[in-house]
């Protein structure tokens, strides 16, 4: 070992170099006689397996895949995300505002309760159909993520995650945008107001912890019921967006002062833990 290691240090750079070169082209070689042929280098269940390892590291193939693994999780999300800005911002928002206008036009004296049930609609009708349809969207563009990655995918696996996963992923990035939203608008109150202080925080926090796991759920329902009986899905949907519309009027309800915030958040807590629960029934172990 000292000779060869003062056998490299005698030569010039051009020489090391060269035999750099040559080394890394050797090991290429032998990684690609390892998949041919490798009957004395492991033991047959494992020896292709790690030679096929070593190979993908070498040619950059590894590099490849792992950028496909973090992308097969990042796209169902980004789109949550994308889809969560333009439909509350510029479709939700302005269909709220006209249809608060209009129900204060036909009913002047009426509560806040009765006005507010054609917006906490409206926001189940815009949400829960956006999701479905990122869900199809992330589902094709996995789909051909995939398809262009070096190999093919398994044929356990013709599609690069389970479908629930990936509406899973879709109402993450949904809930998260909409959290952002309300606890920008808490953080803003606090600086404001200092005497109230960190505490006041907790329950928009929680609030807001419960309705995005609601919108994972909610999004993992409508991807479960995503199959070949198509009437499935229409069921699913009316259900996910009714319940999203209940949950919200609960809190409208807590915000006029008829139920208090444990009644508005007990009931979310429930539903959304029991739609979990059904959901981990359905992914595969």
């Amino acid at each position: 070992m000292t000779r060869l290691l003062q056998l490299v240090t005698a030569l010039d750079p051009p020489g090391v170099l060269a035999a750099t070169v040559l080394a890394a082209g050797c090991a290429v070689a032998a990684g690609w006689r390892a998949i041919k042929w490798q009957p004395l280098l492991l033991p047959w269940k494992r020896r292709e397996r790690w030679a096929r390892a070593w190979y993908d590291t070498v040619t950059g193939q590894a590099a490849r895949r792992l950028l496909g693994l973090v992308a097969e999780k990042a796209v169902p999300a980004a789109l949550g995300v994308l889809s969560a800005v333009v439909s509350i911002a510029l479709v939700q928002v302005p269909l709220q505002a006209a249809a608060a206008g209009w129900t204060a036009g036909l009913a002047p004296t009426a509560s806040a309760a009765w006005l507010g049930v054609l917006p906490v609609l409206i926001s189940g009708l815009i949400q829960e159909p956006t999701k479905l349809f990122m869900f199809l969207a992330a589902s094709g563009l996995l789909r051909l993520l995939w398809a262009s990655m070096p190999g093919s995918p398994s044929p356990a696996r013709t599609t690069p995650l389970h479908p629930i996963t990936v509406g899973l992923l879709v109402g993450a990035g949904y809930g998260a945008v909409e959290a952002s939203i309300f606890l920008s608008t808490a953080f803003s109150a606090i600086t404001t107001r200092p005497e109230l202080g960190p505490p006041a925080l907790a329950i928009p926090v929680a609030e807001r912890a419960l309705t995005v796991l609601f919108h994972v759920c909610s999004a993992g329902i409508l991807a479960w019921a995503w199959g070949p009986l198509r009437l499935t899905w229409v069921k699913a949907l009316t259900f996910v967006t009714l319940l999203h519309a209940l949950l919200n009027y609960l809190t409208l309800l807590y915000g006029t002062g008829i139920i208090r915030i444990w009644w508005a958040e007990g009931v979310a807590g429930i539903a959304s833990l029991s739609l979990l629960a059904f959901l981990r029934t359905r992914l595969p172990r």
